[in-house]
């Protein structure tokens, strides 16, 4: 993935570019782009025109690249706090509280973030920083209009640490107990200074064992060396900023100095004045509200080409200062490779933009400072043209959901209403026909069992009406039994048991002889069933004359049903 970080300064734009692949990160270029600094033009379109024009040339499939546009450190409030707990959301949500008294902005129209410094024991140092909400939609507005979509809304001042910090590290931890409340420690720490010199404005960290513990904005830089040496030799000021990196120069001893060199020198040093005024009151505030001795100072930036910068702040300031080359110390820190080679001016002015470009690699246990946060919080790209295409459909088919939804809770409450109507209705009717004096489920259910019943009873009892009698049976059986008249006890038939249980009849007797015997079975043949007469065996052990007999069958003593039409 690569980023790109663009530090829009005073008099150019600088950006940087940095690869990461895998745990490999490299600087695959730098570019400074000039703007003019001529009063009379319109900086601003000059800006978007510059943007345009570098941002048309870089070609990244979609995802693969990442810009972070820094806001200039004058528009930033930061503060460095100390807060007795370690949990980074918690922090966060504590920052408008922590800060509402100390910083010029109104909490509703403010983004805040952190970066934690040090972990103590007992609580989190964190460098808190500030932003009005109208310089993040500025940004916003100028990465638009130049052509690219910023990720990331930096600190000027937050992101240049990365060129001397270790920024790919997790915040260092420390079992001290410290004071909660309380930044200042009990005795002084060595701290180092790192300046940057731009156009007009300056930026100042404080570092301590290698963490950024205060960020300075200073409202003094190359503009005014430029008004200095123009306003002493009399010449346009266009031409005071071109000479003024290659022929102004400051001396560190004016002995023997001509009259011209004298002249330049004091014009530069009239200048320099309101900012080693600055710096001085800078380093004491940090000593005696952090602890922090000062004891190195490092410049970069356009404004630190001017001659014996290095050496003659080491003699205002008494504290040793130098030169820093951003390549050199990029390469010193061990984590990312240089792919070209760049010229000394460039390695001057070109820290911020690498810093913004670090910024993006930044992981989660040690954030970038991003104000693109909130209200600002980039949104996801094809949601947003998802919705712009099925927005409609989307919307209509909403709409049916909730009518539908309506329209159901409508019909099951009419239910449920007409169910109770219903329900009332019954109960009435319940106890007008059935007489009874409540019309609960119960007694209902009570009413309906015995009526059934008596029901079950009628049917029965209209059914024996037709029921064939036993006497009826033996009747039959008399009519067509081969009997004599008048009765014979030697001739006929003598009946000796008759059994009629429901649809069985069973009869024995004795027969004078078998002619009668096979009449006596035709003439049962007509009473009984048919095809259920079957002969038995005779169960009475009699010496009577004749023949013994005994058949069984089944006899019908429900009438014959009408055949209805659909059986016929």
């Amino acid at each position: 993935m690569k980023v790109y970080g663009v530090d829009i300064g005073s008099s150019s734009i600088k950006i940087a570019e940095v690869e990461s692949s895998g745990r490999s990160i490299s600087l695959n270029h730098v570019w400074e782009i000039p703007l003019s600094v001529d009063p009379t033009k319109d900086q601003d379109l000059d800006i978007l025109e510059r943007l345009r024009e570098f941002s048309s040339q870089i070609k990244s499939a979609p995802g693969d690249a990442k810009w972070v546009l820094g806001i200039p450190q004058s528009m930033i409030s930061a503060r460095f706090r100390r807060f007795p707990f370690k949990e980074r959301a918690k922090i966060l949500k504590s920052l408008p509280f922590e800060l509402d008294e100390e910083i010029p902005f109104e909490m509703d129209e403010t983004v805040f973030d952190a970066r934690m410094v040090e972990l103590h024991n007992n609580a989190t140092d964190v460098m808190a920083v500030a932003c009005p909400k109208e310089a993040v939609r500025q940004a916003l507005s100028i990465a638009k209009d130049g052509g690219f979509d910023a990720q990331i809304i930096a600190a000027e001042g937050a992101a240049l640490s990365n060129i001397v910090e270790s920024w790919w590290l997790a915040p260092p931890t420390s079992k001290r107990q410290v004071a909660l409340g309380e930044t200042t420690e009990a005795e002084a720490r060595p701290a180092q200074a790192l300046l940057q010199i731009g156009h007009r404005r300056s930026v100042l960290l404080l570092h301590r064992d290698g963490q950024l513990i205060s960020i300075r904005s200073i409202q003094w830089g190359g503009h005014d060396l430029a008004e200095s040496l123009a306003g002493s030799f009399s010449v346009p000021y266009m031409e005071a900023v071109k000479a003024l990196p290659k022929k102004a120069f400051l001396l560190l001893n004016t002995s023997g100095a001509t009259r011209d060199q004298l002249g330049m020198h004091t014009a530069m040093e009239t200048a320099m004045s309101s900012l080693v005024r600055d710096l001085k009151l800078t380093f004491l505030d940090a000593r005696t509200t952090l602890g922090a001795e000062i004891q190195a100072l490092a410049i970069c930036g356009g404004g630190s080409r001017l001659q014996n910068l290095g050496p003659w702040l080491t003699q205002a300031l008494a504290i040793p200062t130098n030169n820093l080359s951003v390549f050199d110390s990029v390469i010193n820190s061990g984590k990312v490779q240089i792919r070209f080679q760049a010229d000394h001016d460039l390695t001057t002015v070109a820290g911020v933009a690498i810093g913004l470009a670090l910024e993006g690699l930044r992981r989660v246990r040690n954030p970038a400072i991003n104000f693109r946060q909130g209200e600002f919080a980039k949104s996801n790209e094809s949601l947003r043209k998802f919705w712009e295409t099925w927005q409609v459909t989307v919307q209509i088919t909403v709409a049916i959901f909730f009518i539908f939804t309506i329209y159901s809770w409508w019909r099951n409450s009419l239910a449920e209403q007409l169910s109770l109507q219903s329900e009332d209705i019954l109960k009435v009717g319940a106890k007008k026909a059935a007489n009874l004096s409540t019309a609960d489920l119960d007694a209902v259910l009570n009413y309906i069992t015995r009526e059934q019943s008596l029901l079950k009873d009628r049917e029965t009892l209209a059914g024996l009406q037709d029921y064939v009698s036993a006497l009826e049976i033996m009747a039959r059986i008399a009519e067509n039994s081969p009997v004599q008249k008048p009765p014979n006890p030697t001739v006929g038939l003598a009946v000796t048991r008759l059994s009629i249980d429901n649809e069985d009849v069973s009869i024995e007797g004795r027969v004078l002889d078998a002619a009668r015997l096979e009449r006596l079975k035709i003439a049962l043949q007509k009473v009984a069933r048919a095809g259920s007469l079957k002969s038995q065996s005779p169960t009475s052990n009699s010496s009577s004359a004749g023949t013994a007999f005994a058949f069984n069958f089944k006899v019908d003593r429900m009438p014959a049903r009408p055949a209805t039409k659909d059986e016929e």
